[in-house]
């Protein structure tokens, strides 16, 4: 299974450092994808949670697991959680590029890779990633789990 950081965090939420950069790239170097949160505003890139916090290039998106910037579709570390409509109205052209989703109140959604995102335990499947922070008996038939407690269960498997 697949383990994804949630912004960064690896042993619970920290909430000065998340979504910032060089947290994002310490949970990359740990080997864990990382799901960030993003806002477009006024032509300029944003990291943040509940507002923009941290600006950031365009090409930060594309870092991979070697820490390094690819152009193309190959092992990314990246899974982008558009927080404005701008945001993911801005990266439909890069949809095949880029791993990306914008979540409002739905339980399920479509990664633009075509991955089932899930806040929804019960009816997530094998071919899902699993959003929670609840990680007691989570089930291992998940593509992938994202939470902010990563280390934590990687040490528990």
């Amino acid at each position: 299974m697949l383990l994804i950081s949630n912004r960064g965090n690896i042993t619970g939420e920290n909430k000065e450092k998340q979504n910032s950069v060089p947290y994002i790239m310490r949970a990359i170097q740990l080997g864990y994808d990382v799901k960030v949160d993003i806002w477009y505003v006024n032509d300029r890139w944003y990291l943040g949670t509940k507002k923009p916090n941290y600006e950031v290039p365009f090409r930060f998106f594309y870092i991979n697991k070697n820490m390094e910037y690819s152009g193309g579709n190959c092992n990314k570390a990246l899974w982008i959680q558009c927080q404005n409509i701008h945001a993911f109205n801005m990266l439909i052209p890069y949809r095949w590029s880029l791993n990306y989703f914008f979540k409002n109140d739905t339980n399920m959604l479509f990664t633009s890779f075509g991955y089932i995102w899930s806040s929804d335990r019960i009816n997530a499947t094998h071919e899902c990633v699993l959003a929670t922070n609840d990680c007691k008996n989570v089930p291992t038939a998940q593509f992938g789990l994202c939470t902010d407690y990563v280390l934590n269960l990687k040490e528990n498997r």
